[in-house]
């Protein structure tokens, strides 16, 4: 989009590409014009709506309950592993929490304000603003979740009273007003987008396997557990506890009703889908993080049982020596290694301490246990064998000029276009470029036999392939080897 200046129609690497609607690509334009087109340039927006997340968190917690649970909500946020890992990391979900999550925050503090107060409409119209930036986001998940989550609450509530206070119609056309113009504006220019992105894109990725990111309904149940390390042994036991007390008397606990159904809905909705991958459940890390700080905030709460904390600190010890058994060979990560299981243990012995001596002290315990763990985990990232193409694409920069050409072979590597800062031509390349591909003859697709026929004359011609398909075709033609990083290697086919 900021090569072309086409907003409206998406590309990947001079493709058409539906697969998702193109909010964070324009919040990625205006990243790259500000910081430039580079890594933090990428980054950044996710970092920013991390931290938006978390001091809307503390926002939406300090209006529900007290600052002393805003601070701590926003805390266990920021600090829970899954929360701090994807806010290093370029994709839609990031966004997506944090839209949600001001889409309730603006329904939720609207609820509680007095019905005289003047801003209770504006933050009604906030409820719909987000949940249009939503759908422009992710699809109809941005206004299907907000939906959902608001019937169920009105319903087991009996509270049909608070739809007589929102703004309705004007709300509803705002939403319209916000989502119509790029749908329309893509469908005019791309007559074969609406069969794809909604039928394709929305209902055959829920209900059937043609994403192939099936995993079983469990799936997000331990992603839950494991990714709100080290708050995770309350998480049961906040759980728990607000189910008591909407059983007790849910018109007195409606916020912790709604909180409860926010992050229900959409951990049910995914754990049923047929399309499963880790991001998906960030969205309901706000909620379960305000839920646990309530929890938290009682004095009965702070403590948990021995086995609790014991088999948490096992799990995670398990999991990270399952993920990384491979390279716990290499002296760089044995040390590492070795250091996160002294935070884990130090982690154990210091609770217990703090419990007896000052309870007082067991948040900001835990809050440093995490912050150390996740940083070391940061660190030790630098060290481990990576999907980046970065090196191989660094050393082709040296040699590349013009008039070469770039090829990558039987799978698209993302990164390739972003470091060349130019598109590549793709052989025998199949995944979510093959919609753009059916409907555009593009000069950078290339057949099976076209590439070999090209390798074969004298213009000069690099590929990227991995190493399985170079050891596959190495009887059969001819290679020059420049370099090979992890299961990759770089080829051409002239002597450098």
């Amino acid at each position: 989009m900021l090569v072309t200046g086409d907003y409206i129609t998406p590309h990947l690497n001079g493709i058409k590409y539906f697969e998702k609607p193109p909010l964070l690509y324009w919040v990625q334009i205006l990243s790259f014009k500000s910081i430039g087109l580079n890594e933090w340039g990428a980054r950044s927006p996710t970092a920013v709506f991390a931290l938006l997340g978390c001091l809307t968190t503390y926002l939406l917690a300090r209006v529900l309950y007290t600052r002393k649970i805003g601070l701590h909500a926003a805390c266990i946020l920021g600090s829970s592993l899954l929360y701090f890992v994807m806010s290093h990391v370029l994709t839609i979900d990031m966004m997506l929490s944090f839209l949600f999550l001001a889409c309730f925050s603006c329904f939720l503090i609207a609820v509680n304000l007095p019905v005289s107060s003047k801003t209770k409409v504006f933050l009604y119209y906030g409820f719909y603003f987000f949940a249009a930036l939503a759908v422009l986001a992710k699809g109809l998940i941005g206004i299907l979740f907000p939906i959902s989550i608001l019937f169920f609450w009105i319903i087991l509530l009996d509270g049909w009273a608070y739809l007589k206070k929102m703004p309705i119609f004007s709300g509803i056309f705002l939403f319209f007003i916000i989502i119509i113009p790029w749908h329309l504006a893509v469908q005019i220019k791309n007559p074969e987008f609406f069969n794809f992105y909604i039928l394709d894109q929305q209902f055959l990725r829920f209900f059937t396997l043609i994403s192939e990111r099936y995993q079983p309904f469990w799936f997000f149940m331990a992603i839950l557990f494991f990714g709100f390390f080290p708050w995770n042994i309350y998480l049961l036991q906040s759980i728990k506890e607000v189910f008591l007390k909407i059983k007790t008397n849910k018109i007195q606990y409606r916020n912790e009703l709604f909180l409860l159904l926010w992050a229900s809905v959409i951990f049910l909705f995914f754990s049923v889908s047929k399309s499963k991958l880790i991001p998906y459940i960030l969205p309901i890390f706000p909620p379960v993080s305000i839920m646990i700080a309530k929890t938290y905030s009682s004095e009965k709460n702070k403590s948990i049982s021995s086995f609790t904390l014991i088999f948490t600190v096992f799990c995670m010890a398990t999991a990270l020596l399952l993920a990384c058994e491979k390279y716990l060979k290499n002296t760089f990560f044995q040390k590492y290694f070795l250091f996160l299981g002294g935070i884990l243990i130090l982690g154990i012995l210091s609770y217990f301490v703090l419990l007896r001596l000052n309870k007082k002290f067991i948040f900001l315990s835990l809050l440093v246990w995490s912050c150390v763990f996740n940083l070391t985990l940061s660190i030790i990232s630098t060290g481990l064998p990576i999907a980046s193409t970065k090196p191989l694409l660094l050393e082709l920069k040296k040699h590349l000029r013009p008039e070469d050409l770039v090829v990558s072979y039987h799978y698209y590597y993302q990164d390739m276009p972003f470091y060349l800062k130019r598109l590549i031509t793709l052989v025998d390349t199949h995944g979510e470029l093959d919609f753009g591909m059916q409907h555009q003859a593009h000069m950078q697709i290339l057949s099976e036999n076209e590439f070999w026929g090209k390798w074969e004359t004298k213009s000069r011609v690099y590929v990227m392939m991995s190493d399985r398909n170079y050891t596959r075709l190495l009887a059969e033609h001819r290679f020059h080897f420049i370099m090979q990083h992890e299961d990759d290697v770089l080829l051409t086919n002239h002597h450098l």
